[in-house]
């Protein structure tokens, strides 16, 4: 989980160099305020002893980093909550229909396979 952390970190630090990528402020803020928090949590996990802590401790970091990469996106995007699942229902519905002609187009090649035969 270090990993998806430091490529957080990057891209923060990609916007204060190129403040002009970020659209919404706050959100970007509350992104960074997770990124700590998940960055403060990684070291209490050094240094507790309890594998329950620990486990309870790395569910709360993957729960913070995803906030922080959906906060990223909407920052950055200058998109609200709902305006971002209603562009991911769109992509949803854009697959479906896309796999469903596709669907159809292999059944009627199957069909005119069998009929050439």
């Amino acid at each position: 989980m270090e990993g998806v952390t430091a490529a957080i970190v990057a891209f923060c630090f990609v916007c204060v160099v190129f403040p002009n990528i970020i659209k919404s402020k706050p959100k970007f803020y509350a992104a960074l305020a997770c990124i700590v928090l998940v960055i403060f949590l990684t070291g209490l996990n050094r240094i507790m002893g309890s594998q329950g802590a620990i486990g309870v401790s790395y569910f709360i970091i993957c729960i913070l980093q995803v906030i922080a990469i959906l906060l990223l996106i909407l920052g950055a995007g200058g998109l609200t909550f709902k305006q971002l699942l209603g562009e991911v229902n769109e992509a949803i519905e854009s697959v479906r229909n896309d796999a469903g002609a596709g669907a159809a187009k292999a059944e009627e090649k199957v069909e005119d396979d069998k009929v050439t035969r």
